[in-house]
């Protein structure tokens, strides 16, 4: 009988060295009535380079997604990005933590999903109970305060301080960009404010909290919970999961919501100006999409072409920052580029 030599063998089925299974498996339900949800169709975003990416949730809400980890597939982040869609309600984009260069098996918490609802009208006690917040440039985010769980945890977030956090980090990002372009080159985009709601609109809709939004003029509304765990000795943590409604820029068009996830938040850094370098780089992203693409629609508007050049090198210094894997955030930012450049070229 022929025999072969052991590497002979390994060059002719390389895939079994290298290759190997990961499986991603959660639950969704609707935020409405807490019930699960079937056919939300589920999307692994990123990283990029994985077949069979795509699955649906079965008639108990469960959903899996079986992935084969490619060989030449270079990882540099330890989350991934899902993607959530079902008619009737919000498209929802979320972050997860998942180590796919290290993992085998990721468990995500249960996901609620939101019901698609048009804007409402507010009422004029609604109306008078925003007047203090109308007369902004359009270049605020506004946040609603999150609830705690539990509600006796023995560190509640202090919210001047967590709006503070937000602020520093935002705009610490921007400004990371502006030294990257050079300041003498172009203006800088405006900061970008937070501003703090009351809680009465935590208890608002969905559909509501978007007429607040249009309302004021916001550049997106963010709203979330916050989870205390302690565990034994001093290893005491906190997770903050955040909204972050991106209001439309264009007539008929949704929101966009994303979803940042704070996980593993040190007790010593949540009511502390520590907090800002903590949080995601997720919220500079997503601030930047939202204010550039209201700069793009005032320019547009305008016709405002050094305005438009001034965000397209926001934009391609943002990508600047991203790993090719990174298909999403790359996605986004390609989309809002090729109406800028539609602009230009007028």
């Amino acid at each position: 009988m022929m025999k072969y030599p052991l590497f002979f063998i390994a060059l002719l089925f390389p895939v079994l060295s290298f290759a190997s299974n990961i499986n991603i498996h959660g639950s969704i339900v609707s935020s409405a009535a807490n019930k699960a949800l079937s056919g939300v169709k589920v999307s692994l975003m990123e990283p990029s380079g994985f077949s069979s990416s795509i699955t649906s949730t079965d008639h108990q809400g469960r959903f899996k997604l079986d992935l084969v980890r490619p060989q030449t597939l270079n990882l540099h982040s330890r989350f991934i990005t899902l993607r959530f869609e079902k008619n009737g309600y919000q498209k929802s984009d979320q972050l997860h933590s998942c180590d796919l260069k290290t993992q085998n098996q990721c468990d995500i918490e249960t996901i609620e999903l939101y019901q698609l609802k048009q804007p409402t009208t507010l009422s004029q006690n609604e109306q008078e109970m925003l007047t203090n917040y109308t007369g902004n440039q359009g270049n605020s985010l506004f946040l609603i305060p999150y609830r705690m769980l539990p509600d006796d945890a023995p560190v509640q977030i202090d919210v001047e301080l967590f709006v503070f956090a937000l602020q520093s980090a935002i705009n610490t990002r921007m400004q990371n960009l502006e030294e990257f372009l050079g300041v003498q080159a172009f203006e800088p985009l405006p900061p970008i404010e937070l501003q703090t709601l009351t809680e009465t609109i935590s208890r608002m809709s969905l559909g509501k909290r978007r007429s607040i939004g249009e309302y004021v003029n916001a550049l997106a509304m963010i709203s979330g919970m916050s989870q205390w765990k302690s565990n034994q000795g001093d290893n005491q943590q906190m997770s903050i999961y955040s909204n972050f409604l991106v209001m439309p820029t264009e007539t008929g068009k949704n929101p966009r919501l994303l979803q940042v996830r704070d996980k593993g938040l040190s007790s010593e850094a949540v009511n502390s100006i520590e907090l800002a370098d903590q949080l995601s780089p997720l919220w500079g992203h997503f601030a930047l999409l939202a204010i550039a693409g209201k700069e793009y629609a005032r320019a547009a508007e305008n016709g405002d072409k050094a305005v438009l050049e001034r965000i397209r090198a926001y934009l391609i210094a943002e990508k600047a920052t991203l790993q090719k894997e990174e298909t999403f955030k790359l996605n986004d930012l390609n989309r809002l580029l090729a109406k800028i450049e539609g602009g230009l070229n007028q």
